[in-house]
Parts: structure tokens; C-alpha cells; sequence
């Protein structure tokens, strides 16, 4: 009975790449050096760099859980990190596709939390940020605690993660919130979600916005 039961629930596919540990994390530090190097920045390759490089690449070639967070003081290369983890993936052309503006193959779509906000009285929009299968929030924690829609007292971000974690859907996230932090502002109930559906890597290097 148990089995017939399991048959009719469907589990989701983890997003991973194809590669060795060793391959996603030579594919994941040059997609990082192209990204720094394109906002006109000097690649620093120092311990922590590598470190936070080879802790991503085990993740996504085997991850254990459907989701991941970045998280540590501003500056030391969290976004660029996510960004380089989206090239990287288009250069895998991995299974999912959908289309941006510019009519580009994409497979990860990253938003700013402060865009989750200024559309979040958009319905249409709301649902293609909760169903894309394959989601990065930059800057997770920035957005006000709390947004009032004719009235009523709301906060979209929750309800997102919340509607992606009963879909297990991909999510990545970059946040400079400590772990107190992010308790006081989401709660126990998102914290104790989160720890279920996001693997936590922290960066504890410093700013290299110098």
C-alpha cells in the first residue's frame, strides 16, 4: 500500500550538472573570473575564493537538498557567484530553457528581492517567479518585513519561498543576513523551511569592494 501511495506522488529532480567535482569547479571558477573580470574588477584568487568555489561545485554536481544559500557580509562576491553559476549553467545547456527579454536561452533566472516587491501587486508576475523551475534571489533579507496591498498586510517574499518549498522547486538565494538575523525577520516557521530545502554556504571573507 505504501508503494502504491508513493507511485502517486512525483518527486522532483534535483537540479545538478553533468560534470565531476572536479570539472564543475574549473567551470565554476572560470565563469567567476569572467564575471569579475567583466565589471572591470581584478580577479582575486585567494583561499577563501577557492574555497567557497569548491563548496558550490560539490553542491551542484550532488546536491542534497533543492536549494542553496550564499550568505556573508556585502561585497565579497555572493552575486557574482550566482551570476557565475548562471553562465556556467547556460554553457551546459542544461535540460530547462525559457526566454528573456533579448529572446536568450537562459536556464537560471535571477531577480533582485527589491523587483519581487515592486511587482508583487502583479498576479501574472508573481506566478512566473513562483513557478520557474530554476530561481536566484539576489539580496534576500533587504526587502521590508512587511508591505500593505489595499489594506491588507502581506509579504510576498514568504509567500514565494513558501509556494517553492511545497513544489520543491530550485531555488537559489544570496543573503548578508546572520542567522539571528534572518530568524527575527522571517521566523521559525520559513527558518525551519529552510533548513529542510537549502544547503547554507557561508563566506566568511571580507569585502573585496576596494
Amino acid at each position: 500500500m505504501k508503494l502504491q501511495l508513493l507511485h502517486q506522488k512525483t518527486s522532483k529532480e534535483y537540479f545538478k550538472w553533468p560534470l565531476t567535482p572536479e570539472q564543475a569547479e574549473d567551470l565554476l571558477l572560470a565563469a567567476y573570473m569572467a564575471e569579475v573580470e567583466s565589471r572591470n574588477r581584478g580577479f582575486i584568487d585567494d583561499s577563501n575564493t577557492r574555497n567557497n568555489i569548491s563548496r558550490i561545485a560539490r553542491h551542484l554536481v550532488a546536491p542534497k537538498k533543492f536549494g542553496l544559500m550564499l550568505a556573508g557580509t556585502c561585497g565579497n562576491g555572493k552575486t557574482s557567484l550566482l551570476k557565475a553559476i548562471q553562465s556556467a549553467t547556460n554553457f551546459l545547456n542544461l535540460k530547462y530553457e525559457v526566454r528573456s527579454d533579448k529572446e536568450e536561452k537562459i536556464a537560471i533566472s535571477i531577480i533582485d528581492v527589491k523587483d519581487i516587491i515592486a511587482n508583487c501587486k502583479d498576479y501574472q508576475m508573481m506566478e512566473v517567479y513562483k513557478k520557474t523551475p530554476y530561481l536566484g534571489i539576489d539580496d534576500m533579507g533587504k526587502e521590508p518585513k512587511e508591505v500593505i496591498d489595499y489594506g491588507n498586510v502581506c509579504n510576498p517574499v514568504i509567500d514565494l519561498i513558501e509556494y517553492r518549498y511545497d513544489k520543491q522547486l530550485t531555488t537559489f538565494i544570496t543573503t548578508n543576513l546572520t542567522p539571528d538575523e534572518f530568524k527575527d525577520k522571517y521566523g521559525e516557521r520559513i527558518t525551519d523551511r529552510f533548513r529542510e530545502m537549502i544547503e547554507k554556504i557561508v563566506f566568511n571573507d571580507g569585502s573585496y569592494r576596494r
